[in-house]
């Protein structure tokens, strides 16, 4: 799954009217956007905020101690702000990232795990042991065994009680004021015309 924002000229028509059928090729004006696009969506990640300029939920402080204190919103390994990609056509342009994830922070989830027991990857080791009791009778018992000794493996189990996780939506693919003007300016010097609304 991926997440693509589409922007094709029809959202445009009161800038694109005079140029959409005209004989310009189409497909660079919008490589050029998709650039300037994956530029300053890619900005979002280092400024933690969406595209009307508003921050992002900050991360919990569960997961703050789980991550460290100086982990970034969105930014851990890198992956999802070095993915953003673009692909533009001749009467568009998609931009977006291929990663699972991606429409999880995008729009927010909400994951239910279920309570399940399961088995743990740690042994736990235990030996026999005689064991005399005041009345010098004799048992067997168990008991944590040392490496050396000849043990008798037992897999522990778990028990994990269902859990609700909310991720709040952090939106980073979307058109800013920014990003409209740029549109503009590069519609203007690419095709010479102007946007008289």
């Amino acid at each position: 799954m991926s997440l693509n924002l589409s922007l094709d000229g029809k959202e445009f028509l009161s800038l694109f009217d005079s140029i959409i059928t005209s004989a310009f090729d189409m497909q660079m004006y919008f490589r050029e956007v998709g650039e300037s696009l994956k530029n300053s969506t890619q900005d979002r990640f280092s400024s933690g905020t969406d595209p009307d300029g508003k921050p992002w939920k900050p991360l919990k402080k569960s997961t703050l101690k789980h991550k460290g204190s100086r982990s970034k919103i969105l930014v851990d390994d890198g992956h999802l702000v070095n993915t953003i990609t673009y692909v533009p056509a001749a009467d568009g342009v998609e931009i977006g990232s291929p990663m699972i994830y991606a429409p999880v922070h995008q729009f927010g989830a909400t994951i239910e795990r279920h309570a399940q027991s399961s088995i743990t990857q740690k042994f736990l080791s235990f030996r026999d042991v005689k064991v005399t009791r005041e009345d010098g009778s004799t048992f067997i018992r168990k008991q944590f065994a040392a490496g050396h000794h000849k043990k008798i493996v037992a897999m522990a189990r778990r028990w994990t009680g269902a859990s609700l996780t909310v991720i709040p939506a952090r939106p980073f693919l979307g058109l800013s004021q920014s990003d409209l003007a740029m549109m503009q300016r590069k519609a203007e010097l690419y095709f010479g015309v102007k946007n008289h609304d």
